[in-house]
């Protein structure tokens, strides 16, 4: 992601601290922060591989952050048993059948020192998303190398997939279409142009996501707030 604009250090500073202290899902954690020529480095520790992406994204949301270095360490509290990889492994499986959306018969899951590493395939860049986002929250997971391969069951054209994406974004509320430049080859969209915050650049990933026939996002969009 990119972003215009520049900010003095200490207010950035300042304020992802303000955004980190308010997120209740990250009350565990030991974070600091430092902040130069709008890049924000994390350190410290979290509880939770979740906890770590979910401090990264509050960065992001703030104004004038350009790029987060995140180097927090997942460390668990000494109070919870960390399950053996083959649990890990065992438990994610379970949850991805039972997850209606997610076809678990084409993923393959492993587990090494609590990486996890998702191999295999899914029908749509969401149930690639989802997969891995359902690794992220297991407990004793420290990482999630997400592999899986985007094959769409059915092919869909590339000017249908901008079509879609297109009256998607013109639908949303969060984002200015008319700003955004939609680019798709063989199921790879890309994302360029202008957008006011984070949060829209967020919206604009995650519809192009969930757009059917896509294979991947590349979201170069520029936020200018």
């Amino acid at each position: 992601m990119t972003h215009r604009g520049t900010r003095n250090p200490e207010d950035i500073k300042r304020d992802v601290h303000l955004q980190l202290s308010s997120d209740n899902r990250l009350g565990r954690a030991d974070i600091r922060v430092e902040v130069s020529d709008g890049t924000v480095v994390l350190s410290g520790t979290v509880p939770t591989y979740s906890d770590k992406q979910s401090a990264e994204e509050d960065a992001y949301a703030i104004s004038g952050v350009i790029f987060v270095d995140n180097r927090l360490t997942v460390r668990p509290p000494s109070m919870i048993r960390i399950p053996r990889d083959k649990d890990i492994a065992a438990r994610l499986m379970k949850m991805l059948k039972w997850n209606p959306a997610i076809d678990a018969s084409r993923i393959r899951v492993s587990v090494v020192d609590g990486i996890v590493t998702l191999t295999g395939s899914a029908c749509s860049s969401w149930e690639k998303a989802g997969a891995g986002q359902l690794a992220e929250n297991v407990t004793g997971v420290m990482r999630v190398d997400n592999l899986l391969k985007v094959e769409p069951g059915a092919s869909v054209q590339d000017r249908q997939i901008e079509r879609d994406l297109r009256e998607s974004l013109d639908r949303n509320i969060f984002v200015d279409a008319s700003r955004v430049v939609i680019i798709v080859k063989d199921g790879v969209v890309t994302l360029k142009g202008t957008v006011d915050n984070h949060h829209a650049f967020r919206t604009a990933q995650d519809i192009a996501n969930y757009t059917g026939g896509v294979v991947s996002v590349n979201n170069e969009l520029v936020v200018t707030g």
